[in-house]
């Protein structure tokens, strides 16, 4: 399971908060004294904590859907992205067809386009990236995550 620290959509204005510190899911579980409690789980870059949080149906959070263990990993799915090596100081090789790679930041922000499937990374600092494949109809195939170092 991987989660980038995308924060979440406040509760009264619908302002975004804690961009590059946190995530926080929801969990389909109602708190059992209270129906308009939600459990969910926030992973912090420096700690995670599991709480309640009162009405918090009104603010915006990041959902994964899991619908049994097996589906719970992208490992061994067909649709993952082959890249190595990976973490790279430099070049990365993509093991899968497809029309256009692009990088982007962990805000969205593209950085790369190719049509290789070798991308030199090397002008880019370390950082973590989001790699997407898109086919001939600029349709996205899969995404993948590039460690930078």
């Amino acid at each position: 399971f991987n989660a980038f620290p995308v924060g979440n959509r406040g509760e009264t204005n619908g302002s975004f908060l804690s961009y590059g510190d946190l995530s926080s899911f929801w969990s389909s579980t109602t708190v059992y004294c209270c129906p308009i409690d939600v459990w969910y789980r926030r992973l912090h870059k420096d700690y995670s904590e599991l709480t309640i949080l009162a009405s918090f149906k009104g603010a915006g959070l990041s959902v994964r859907f899991v619908s049994d263990a097996s589906t719970a990993s992208t490992k061994d799915h067909p649709d993952a992205i082959t890249i190595y090596p990976n973490p790279t100081s430099s070049i990365i090789n993509i093991e899968q067809d497809f029309t256009t790679a692009k990088v982007y930041d962990i805000s969205g922000r593209e950085l790369l386009k190719s049509t290789s499937k070798t991308i030199d990374l090397s002008e880019l600092p370390s950082n973590i990236y989001l790699l997407r494949l898109y086919d001939s109809n600029n349709r996205v195939l899969s995404t993948g995550k590039i460690i930078k170092n």
